[in-house]
């Protein structure tokens, strides 16, 4: 499950995406700034770390 929200922030369109990892029931959060492609992983999942590796990448 993946869900993606573009929101004009003050610098530029903020990137959103929420994951999910099943076996553990955890939310793993993408947050970046679309402008300047600088983005975080907040609470990462190692058994999905790649996964959310290559989301960084493409946003």
């Amino acid at each position: 499950m993946t869900s993606k929200i573009s929101i004009l922030a003050a610098g530029g369109p903020l990137i959103f995406r929420q994951l999910f990892e099943k076996t553990s029931s955890t939310f793993t959060y993408l947050l970046g700034d679309g402008t300047s492609k600088q983005a975080l992983i907040i609470d990462p999942v190692l058994e999905t770390a790649e996964r959310d590796a290559r989301l960084v990448s493409r946003n």
